[in-house]
């Protein structure tokens, strides 16, 4: 895990081709996530992840 994050973390001018593992890639899809999304709108604080979960059962039912 040190490595991609060495690799995530460097600073560059141009876009690059970032060849990942198959654990790599498992790792950063859990650290992504498991990461709270907040986003501030109106003065107040909301996870765009549970808004979006909420909405989506709300159609389902």
């Amino acid at each position: 895990m040190g490595s991609l994050v060495e690799r995530l973390a460097e600073e560059r001018e141009y876009s690059i081709e970032l060849r990942i593992t198959v654990g790599e890639l498992h790792t950063l899809h859990s650290a992504l996530t498991a990461a709270a999304t907040l986003f501030l709108s109106d003065g107040r604080f909301f996870d765009t992840l549970a808004l979006g979960i909420a909405e989506a059962a709300a159609a389902e039912a």
